[in-house]
């Protein structure tokens, strides 16, 4: 079984990331959504695991307290012809 753990910002980050993405659609014809309940950072893909203790995750992330995010670069991910997605690096 795999399980993918995340973080999701509060509502008022959420509704800035979407702002920012109607923005790009406006601009680009950003065809991804354009809700904000999908609004998250991946934090880790956990892989061969039958069972998840979520109260031990929960213990490990309980004290973590709120942080600020910056950009420090852009990357994306790129769809070739032949179907293979390239990460890459601007």
């Amino acid at each position: 079984m795999y399980y993918t753990l995340i973080v999701k910002p509060g509502l008022k980050t959420r509704r800035r990331v979407t702002l920012l993405k109607k923005r790009i659609s406006n601009e680009y014809g950003y065809i991804g959504t354009l809700s904000n309940k999908g609004v998250h950072i991946t934090l880790a893909y956990l892989k061969d695991y039958r069972h998840l203790d979520m109260d031990k995750v929960y213990n490990v992330c309980k004290n973590i307290k709120a942080f600020n995010i910056g950009f420090d670069g852009l990357d994306y991910f790129q769809r070739e012809k032949n179907g293979r997605i390239l990460y890459c690096l601007s």
